[in-house]
Parts: C-alpha cells; structure tokens; sequence
C-alpha cells in the first residue's frame, strides 16, 4: 500500500482508494442488474453470482476503509486541501454467503 511522498499523501495511495471505489461501484450495479434479471428469470448460478458479490463487495469495503484511515492520518500529519477528501464508503451488506468467492466478484 502507498503511504507518503514527501509531505503529503502519495498519489499512488489515491490511485488505489480510486480504483477500489470503482471496483466497489461497478459491483454493485453489476448485483442490481442481476436482481432485476433474477426477477424475470430465477437461476441457480446467478443467485450464487449476487451472493459472492455481496462477499466480495464487503472485503472490497474493508480494504477501502483501512486506505480512507490511513490517508487521513497522513492527511493530519500533512494536511491538504479539503476539496480532495473523499467522503467514506456506504456500510457494507450482511451476507450470509458461506463460502470465500474469488476476490475479483462477478461482473456481468
């Protein structure tokens, strides 16, 4: 994980926080469109697909929590401009899932 560059948060660090929120929010559209189609359609495998999404969707939410942390203890050591904050992630879904899925989710 990317921490300092001189007096202020790297911005590889940013570049990570960026591309987990993406990967968080493509999940999450990805696991509406598949309700709506398990809706029309029920299916096994779909429904196995939403709830490793709902896995992954919540670890991704962990490890995007820990970067937030980190980048605003870098932030309080060497403060920047409040327009480049970014507010926290929504709380993560409870799932009942059992088993670990692939850490990369399904996507439709």
């Amino acid at each position: 994980m990317a921490a300092l560059l001189g007096d202020k948060v790297s911005p590889e660090l940013e570049a990570e926080i960026a591309e987990e929120e993406k990967a968080i929010e493509h999940l999450v559209r990805s696991n509406a469109e598949l309700e709506a189609h398990l809706k029309d359609a029920p299916d096994r495998e779909l429904r196995a697909a939403v709830g490793e999404n709902i896995v992954v969707i919540a670890r991704k939410r962990a490890a995007l929590q820990l970067k937030y942390d980190l980048r605003a203890k870098l932030e309080a050591s060497a403060p920047i401009a409040r327009s480049e904050a970014r507010p926290p992630p929504p709380p993560a879904a409870a799932s009942t899932e059992a088993r670990a899925p692939p850490d990369g989710g399904v996507y439709l």
